[in-house]
Formats: C-alpha cells, sequence, structure tokens
C-alpha cells in the first residue's frame, strides 16, 4: 500500500515530528517494517520494544538501508531520518491499519482455532476468488497476530472489500487486541486445544480467549463446530449473530466418510451440503482435520450470501508443510512441520493408519510452547506413536522434553539424536524403497532442514 506521510501524520493525532525535513504531501511510503535489515528506499520503520531488544537500537541501520521515516517512542539523535514520536509504536501500527480499513466497505472473514487456521483461510480465499469477480484480501503466511495482521494491510492490501484473516493468540488478551482493530462479520471457530497452552492456566482459558473473537460481534455469522458441546453452548449464550455448524454427526455442513488411493495420493470424499450430497475427488491426501476445515471454509463461503461447488477444489494445493503428502520416487513423504500440537498428530496418525507403505517412519521433534504441560504433552505423544501403525520412530531430541516420549514408544525408537546432520545421514541408509516418511515437529525445531536434504537425495 502506498500512503504519503501527510495521510500517516492524520491518522495518528497525538504525536510529535523530527527531523521533517521533506514535504509530507510529496513523500510517497510504500514498506512498512519492524525488521531494520529488510528496509528499503521508502520504508517506514516501527522501533517496537520486544522481550530481547528494542528496536530504537536499530533506528540507524533501517535509515542506513533507504528507510525513510520512524516510528518512535522517544527521540533518536545523530540520524537523519524522519521521526514520528508517539505514546506506543505497537498502538500507532494497529491504529494505521485500522483507518486504512475504515475508509472501506469491507466484509471480514476472521479465522481463529487451535488448528487448521491457515488451511482454512487458503480454502475460503480460493473459493471466494472463484465465485465473485472482485479481488479478496488474505494475510499473507503467518502474518495473523497483533503485530502480524496491520503490517499485512499496511504491506499488501489493496482496498479489496472482502478480506480473509487469520486471528492467532498465544496468551490472554491477544484477542481483545485483534477484534479491536478488525470487527469480524464472519467469525469461524475451529477448534480449540492445546497449542499454546504454556501461555494459559489450562486448556479451557484458550476456549474463553479464542471465543472472544465471537462475542465481540455486534452481527452477523458465526461458523462452529458442531460436534463439540462447547461450540454449541457458546451459540446459545450468543443472541445477537447467527451460526452455521459443521462437523461429522452435526452441522449444516457434513463430513460423511472418506476413502483414500495411496498409488495415485488422491480423497474421495462424500459431504452432506445444506441437505444435498456430493461427492468430490480431491487431488492429494486429506486428513481429517483438514476435510474439517473445508466444511468450515463452506459453511462461511455461504455465510457472505454465496452457493458453491465444491469440484473446483480438484486440484486445490493444500499449504506448504502442512501435512503435505507427496511422492519421491517411491517413497511417500509427508512434510507436516508448520506447527505441532497433540490435536494435530493424532489427526495426522489417523490417515497414516490408513495409507499403504512398505514400513511407516515417523521422524519427531519437540512440541513447544507448553510450559508446565511439557511432560504430559511427550509423554502422550510417544503412547500416540505406539498405538500407531508406525513401524519406526527417529526422535530429533535438540529439545530435551521430546525424550520423556521415548519411554513410552517401546521398541520403535530406532534412533535418537539432537544432531540433525547425523539424523540426515542415518535417514539416507535406513530408508528402503516403499517407505512412507512422516515429518513432524513444531516450527521453531526446524526440521524443514531434514526434509529439504532428503528430498534431494531421494529425488535423484
Amino acid at each position: 500500500m502506498r500512503l504519503r506521510l501527510s495521510e500517516i501524520l492524520d491518522i495518528l493525532k497525538k504525536h510529535e515530528i523530527y527531523n521533517l525535513h521533506e514535504d509530507p504531501e510529496k513523500l510517497v511510503l510504500d514498506s512498512f517494517v519492524i525488521d531494520s535489515r529488510v528496509s528499503k528506499e521508502g520504508s517506514v520503520f516501527f522501533a517496537l520494544r520486544g522481550k530481547k531488544t528494542d528496536g530504537h537500537r536499530f533506528v540507524k541501520d533501517a535509515h542506513s538501508r533507504g528507510a525513510k521515516v520512524a516510528i518512535v517512542d522517544r527521540k533518536i539523535d545523530d540520524v537523519e531520518i524522519i521521526q514520528i514520536i508517539v505514546n506506543s509504536v505497537v498502538d500507532a501500527l494497529e491504529d494505521l491499519a485500522k483507518n486504512i480499513i475504515k475508509k472501506v466497505d469491507t466484509k471480514i472473514i476472521g479465522i481463529t482455532g487451535s488448528n487448521g487456521k491457515t488451511t482454512t483461510k487458503e480454502l475460503i480465499h480460493r473459493l471466494l476468488s472463484d465465485l465473485t469477480a472482485e479481488s479478496v484480501f488474505k494475510n499473507p503466511g503467518n502474518l495473523n497476530t497483533e503485530i502480524g495482521l496491520p503490517l499485512s494491510i499496511l504491506n499488501y492490501y489493496n482496498r479489496e472489500r472482502i478480506l480473509v484473516l487469520e486471528f492467532g493468540i498465544s496468551k490472554p488478551g491477544d484477542m481483545d487486541k485483534l477484534v479491536s482493530i478488525f470487527e469480524p462479520n464472519v467469525g469461524v471457530f475451529l477448534n480449540s486445544g492445546s497449542a499454546h497452552v504454556g501461555n494459559f492456566k489450562n486448556k479451557d482459558e484458550i476456549f474463553l480467549e479464542k471465543s472472544k473473537m465471537l462475542k465481540a460481534m455486534k452481527k452477523g455469522w458465526g461458523i462452529l463446530y458442531g460436534d463439540d458441546e462447547r461450540f454449541v453452548k457458546l451459540a446459545e449464550d450468543l443472541r445477537n449473530i447467527e451460526f452455521y455448524f459443521f462437523g461429522q454427526r452435526n452441522g449444516n455442513v457434513k463430513l460423511l466418510k472418506w476413502k483414500y488411493n495411496s498409488k495415485v495420493l488422491t480423497t474421495k470424499v462424500d459431504f452432506k451440503i445444506f441437505e444435498k450430497f456430493h461427492s468430490p475427488e480431491f487431488k492429494g491426501i486429506w486428513n481429517r482435520g483438514q476435510l474439517l476445515d473445508l466444511t468450515a471454509a463452506i459453511c462461511a463461503v455461504k455465510a457472505v450470501g454465496m452457493d458453491l461447488s465444491v469440484d473446483i477444489l480438484k486440484n486445490f494445493e493444500l499449504p506448504k508443510n502442512r501435512f503435505n503428502v507427496q511422492r519421491i520416487g517411491d517413497f511417500i513423504v509427508i512434510d507436516d512441520t508448520y506447527n505441532s500440537s497433540i490435536e494435530s498428530l493424532k489427526e495426522a496418525l489417523c490417515t497414516i493408519n490408513h495409507l499403504d507403505a512398505r514400513r511407516k517412519v515417523a521422524v519427531l521433534g519437540a512440541i513447544l510452547e507448553q510450559g508446565e504441560k511439557s511432560l504430559e504433552t511427550h509423554k502422550e505423544l510417544g503412547r500416540l506413536i505406539d498405538e500407531s501403525t508406525v513401524d519406526c520412530a527417529i526422535v530429533y531430541s535438540v529439545f530435551p522434553d521430546i525424550r520423556y516420549s521415548i519411554g513410552n514408544m517401546k521398541n520403535k525408537v530406532v534412533m535418537e539424536s539432537s544432531n540433525l546432520n547425523e539424523i540426515t545421514d542415518f535417514l539416507c541408509s535406513f530408508l528402503q524403497s516403499g517407505d512412507l516418511i512422516y515429518f513432524k515437529a513444531s516450527r521453531g525445531v526446524e526440521m524443514e532442514r531434514v526434509i529439504e536434504k532428503v528430498w534431494e537425495v531421494f529425488s535423484k
């Protein structure tokens, strides 16, 4: 998005300005960053204060790379960059995004849940893009926090009327911030599990935090999981909005059954969509969670007043690192390394149990952000692997909590190492033609480095 400096100053009412050496009406800014290293000509640098560092230390670096403006909460001497001095840099970032959105008659679809937000966002965006002539905005990647979402608006928004946004939370109070900036017209609440439980008292508190998205809505539609009594009760308590439900047992859109073809990697599905039966066959292997994400997406599209045919998703490619099933030569490789939780692991193993392979090999890393629940979580991980059809487990133990799982996997662990290169070398010698290899870990574990090496070796 391109903004004149004068527009930014008009939005940020309470501020001081320092080093104003260009005409605000003529200075156009088109890049908004919080990392000085990605600053360029025409950037605005937000000097955020974090837990480990203070962005004010990097104002000079941002200026040296071409940034024209810095938004700060104190004056920085000895640097000739235009400085807008505000009480809170975070609030300034959020106010800019909020005011930009307000200038357009928008329809916002907000998505929250412990698992499946990005997949659901991509599905809704694809469906709406095919069903309407107008452009539809989605937040890129994982820019789904109180910092990421405003940045995505400032950098990528082009005044689209329909926005599909992930609302990601990791601690109490996060949802309050998000709904104060972006009030949804359609709120999709997929599920609520143990992701980020280390930052909350318990899983009930996670559910309450996520439910704030719907409670903040004055009108519109809520899309809820009909097979969970907590969601049904939530709908009963919210009288000012209407609801569609999705699920397997209860819902306006139901996932009835599905079947995999391991040879050609397709998924045949039976749905009941608003009383009509549909049986499409999709490219790729979709696990149950991803198919439920699709039922939620169909409800969301209906809520904005559009009908659809699920056939338009036949060639849809699921987002990267989220249970992506691909064939490399004689091997089936499943990349599930975007993030990790017990709930997503259960869904993945349920699918793997129904796939045909000579051997099933799981390469496992830690589930992060579990706090005091980490011991319990990793013991459960081991139990789930032990009860699955996985034949062999390789454990990447750079985060030591993963070791708690090993005792519950009995004789399935064939290797444990805290060195990714050792694991890669072992895999390349251990794997046999016809094997299925499943990679699962939290994003911070960097398991994708192993996948890249394995891909390189076995695709030759």
